[in-house]
């Protein structure tokens, strides 16, 4: 703690005086030890302070307050002890009220201030008791509270009834009760998170088919080729020949053409007719003869 003394030239030979947590001053009379006292109280009490008429360093008072300093930092409650004169009053009583012959008055005020002392201290004792009985019942009832939470938190948890959180603890509970809504439906809500037996499932069994026949008859067909004379290269995708081979058979020669209304000629139709020739027909045949069976299951 730092303490300017520039201002107490004609005292003190340094501009600055810094403390420890602890110092010890000595001096003579005259040497500035109670100087140094009003400079500390002066810079380092928490309220603002004037010298008197009397050349006494006092605190400063507005409407009867104390006034704080202007700057709080580094402000302490300083109090400065000048001998046991301060504070020792007449009949060697402390000087908080002085007894003296002009204050018979308030000495005959005194017991009676003593009596409704003792009755006021009497009466908190009561009021203490009271409190310490009710705060005893309070803090046993709190107690059955908390474990009631514990209790239900734990039988909630420990349901397999519902899926709960396996750390379902008194707070989770305590949030959930805050949270909660009163159900009206529970009849309806009981129901749906029931548990019922269901019909066992019914066995069925496949009538399935002879599967590696149709696969070799598919595979037979799928080698066989068929020589085309005079092929008809517009007729490129399968689409395009299901088209023509239903068109040959709806029309005769010299017939307009029901899709582009162009005469049919017999050099069309030579060529169509050698498309599709004998080949390609049996081949048609072979394929159409083909029946793969639907598979179907049975009730057992």
């Amino acid at each position: 703690m730092k303490i300017e003394l520039a201002t107490r030239k004609n005292v003190f030979q340094e501009d600055n005086i810094e403390f420890k947590r602890k110092n010890f001053i000595f001096g003579k009379n005259g040497s500035g030890k109670s100087t140094l006292c009003d400079l500390i109280k002066m810079q380092k009490h928490l309220y603002q302070t004037e010298m008197n008429s009397n050349y006494e360093l006092v605190e400063v008072k507005e409407d009867g307050e104390y006034v704080l300093a202007n700057n709080q930092e580094e402000k302490f409650d300083v109090q400065i002890f000048q001998g046991f004169d301060s504070v020792i009053g007449e009949n060697n009583n402390l000087n908080a009220i002085a007894l003296s012959a002009g204050n018979k008055v308030i000495e005959d005020k005194l017991p009676i201030l003593n009596r409704e002392l003792e009755a006021l201290n009497d009466e908190k004792k009561i009021k203490n008791n009271i409190y310490l009985k009710a705060k005893e019942k309070h803090n046993f009832q709190e107690s059955k509270i908390d474990n009631w939470y514990s209790v239900a938190a734990k039988s909630i948890k420990r349901n397999t009834q519902y899926q709960i959180d396996p750390n379902y603890n008194k707070r989770k509970f305590k949030d959930d009760i805050n949270k909660s809504k009163r159900i009206e439906n529970v009849e309806e809500l009981n129901s749906i998170i029931k548990e019922t037996p269901k019909n066992p499932v019914v066995d069925y069994f496949f009538d399935i088919p002879n599967l590696k026949e149709i696969l070799n008859l598919v595979n037979d067909i799928l080698v066989k080729t068929v020589e085309i004379p005079q092929k008809c290269n517009e007729l490129n995708t399968s689409e395009k020949e299901k088209f023509a081979r239903k068109g040959l058979n709806l029309h005769e020669e010299n017939d307009d053409c029901l899709f582009c209304g162009n005469k049919l000629t017999r050099d069309r139709m030579n060529k169509l007719n050698q498309h599709f020739n004998e080949g390609y027909q049996k081949l048609e045949e072979e394929v159409l003869s083909i029946e793969i069976e639907k598979i179907t299951f049975q009730k057992i």
